[in-house]
């Protein structure tokens, strides 16, 4: 039995997996095991993942069922104290589980924690930190507006309490780590720690696709119908509303526009200057309000990195 069960889902882990499994077996901390589901891939994982001869890992294979549900087949087969997330695209640093492990020793009314993180594009060039808040009631706050605040494969949980709330429901899709801390929440206390201990990789051409995933849940709390027992049949109700009635609304402007401001975040950090301009005026263009809440983002950004303590 592990101290710590680290659990990974992968679906088509393509050329980056390899990195993310060797960052988990390169930790500092060693009393873990390391589960890791393959969610049915098409291409070269399962010979990635039969590569490692380390007697930590514990592969299991199985049909296509969504990541929701193969992080539930993980937390069923964990056996550690705790359960350590970690994407398949992302990277840990070393020093990760040892820090978390720590903490959540000394800290027994933590029932989940996140920490802060490098962004990072496709080939691992940094582009900007997610630096959390890190007070319950202020991640709580953030999660109510559809905003989490937790980066989800950055997270250690107590093994007790996510099996005790039921774990993740597929049902949310896309929402399912908001949901799940807000129904966690409920019971326990939530926690970050504004170490940078992650490397979260932001795919270009997953940057729309994403865009629209937080747009729906955004909306959703906007509409007050996030808490910490959210019904699931709402949610599909207003998932199925929002795909019929989204197109040529003003809300598919600001989505389109948002989107051209991450791919700009992402031509800064590659030193593309003109791309940046010329996405960044495609932005305003399609949702003028933009050219006045920017200046008010940065500066919020760059507050919520002088003062850690914020939140």
């Amino acid at each position: 039995m592990a101290v710590v069960s680290v659990v990974m889902s992968v679906f088509n882990g393509g050329e980056l997996l390899a990195a993310a499994v060797e960052s988990v077996l390169a930790q500092t901390f060693t009393d873990f095991e390391f589960i890791i589901i393959d969610d049915g891939s098409t291409d070269r994982s399962v010979e990635v993942l039969h590569g490692y001869n380390d007697p930590r890992i514990i592969l299991v294979r199985q049909e296509n069922r969504g990541i929701a549900a193969a992080l539930n087949r993980g937390l069923e087969l964990a056996s550690g104290y705790y359960i350590a997330r970690q994407d398949a695209d992302d990277l840990s640093f070393p020093q990760r589980l040892t820090t978390q492990t720590n903490y959540l020793d000394n800290h027994p009314e933590i029932a989940v924690l996140g920490t802060a993180a490098l962004v990072i594009d496709s080939v691992g060039r940094p582009f900007s930190t997610f630096w959390p808040f890190t007070r319950h009631e202020r991640l709580v706050k953030e999660l109510l507006r559809g905003i989490c605040p937790l980066m989800h494969g950055s997270v250690m949980m107590r093994r007790e309490a996510v099996r005790n709330v039921g774990g993740y429901n597929p049902a949310f899709g896309h929402a399912q780590d908001v949901e799940l801390w807000l129904r966690i929440a409920g019971r326990y206390r939530l926690g970050n720690i504004r170490d940078v201990l992650y490397q979260y990789r932001k795919h270009e051409s997953s940057v729309t696709q994403l865009a629209r995933v937080d747009l729906k849940i955004k909306t959703f709390a906007q509409a007050g119908k996030f808490s910490t027992a959210t019904s699931p049949e709402e949610w599909k109700r207003f998932v199925e509303a929002f795909d019929r009635e989204f197109s040529g609304t003003w809300r598919e402007r600001a989505f389109e526009a948002e989107t051209h401001l991450s791919k700009a975040r992402v031509a800064i950090a590659r030193r593309d200057g003109a791309a940046a301009i010329r996405l960044l005026g495609a932005a305003v263009r399609l949702y003028p309000p933009l050219f006045a809440e920017v200046p008010g983002r940065v500066l919020r950004r760059i507050w919520r990195t002088i003062l850690p303590t914020v939140g």
